[in-house]
Order: structure tokens, then sequence, then C-alpha cells
């Protein structure tokens, strides 16, 4: 091995290896790793072959997929990458339930503080009284809906935890 040239592989190497390999990912990733592909990109992160999510100028995160024109908004990424789960094991009525949690979320974010403001500005004990049932009604709300969120996040960790270990099992056996 002394002396041997070590040879980089590129898109412009003519070599038959850079073939193989180049097949070898485009197999493996059309087959049992496309069920945990997950990549870091410059703009964003791309899911599972299938999905892209990107953060807007708004701030809020796009998730958008060849198969369909409009793009889901989350406030969070975590959430995004949850429904982007359930959508690819194809529970449907629960990735619903995490876009819906998502937007009351987002939306109490923004009403907390309004409540809070008008509590201080109100001068007037019975409108005070009323905002302050508001407040507390939205912190109840908003920690209702984390709980909420937090199941879906763990279990769209679980599934992806087990995929992640059955690709690495498929992939012992295939080098055999």
């Amino acid at each position: 091995m002394k002396g041997r040239k070590k040879q980089v592989l590129t898109k412009n190497t003519t070599n038959v290896d850079y073939k193989k390999v180049s097949d070898f990912f485009h197999t493996q990733l059309k087959t049992h790793l496309k069920d945990v592909f997950i990549q870091k990109t410059t703009d964003g992160w791309n899911l599972f072959n299938r999905f892209k999510i990107r953060k807007a100028n708004d701030g809020y995160y796009q998730v958008t997929s060849a198969s369909w024109s409009d793009a889901n908004n989350f406030g969070m990424l975590k959430n995004a990458i949850a429904w982007t789960i359930h959508i690819q094991h194809g529970r449907i009525i629960e990735a619903s339930n995490i876009l819906l949690l998502d937007k009351r979320l987002c939306s109490l974010e923004v009403e907390i503080p309004i409540h809070k403001e008008m509590l201080d500005v109100t001068k007037d004990m019975s409108t005070k009284l009323i905002y302050l049932n508001k407040l507390e009604e939205d912190i109840l709300k908003k920690h209702y809906y984390i709980d909420q969120m937090k199941i879906y996040i763990n279990t769209s960790n679980t599934w992806q935890q087990e995929a992640f270990a059955n690709s690495k099992k498929k992939s012992k056996f295939e080098r055999r």
C-alpha cells in the first residue's frame, strides 16, 4: 500500500468505482435508507428524500414536497419534523393534529403578551379580572397543547430510533 496514490472519487471521475458507489447509494436511498434519510443542508433540512424544511423570512418553518404545491408552516422546527415523520408513516390524522396544535401554540404566543399588556394598562377592576382570567386560560391551553405535542414528538422520535436500528441491521446483513 506504500507509495500508492489515494484516489478521490468525484463526479468527473470516469472510474468504474465511482459508478458502483453512486449506484449503491442511489439504490440504498430508494430502499430502506429513505426511511431514515435526514440531512441538514445550508438552507434547511431534507427528510426521507421527500420533504424539504426551510426557515422562511417570517420566522416560520416551511415544509414542502415535490408531490404537492402548498407549503405547511410551523412555528417550531421540531413540530415540522414530527409532522413529516407522521406523514412518512401514513399517520395522516396525527399529522393533522400536529399542524393544528402548532397553529394554536403560535396563536397563543401572540395572545399571551397582548393579554398581559391589557392586564397591566387596565384600571377598572372588573376588566382586570377578565384579562387575568383570559391570561390564565391562555397559559393553561399552552401547557395542554405542549403536553399533547410532546406525545406526538416522542412517538415520532421512537419511530425514527426504530427505523435507524432496523436500517443498521439491514446494512449488516447486506454486507455479508
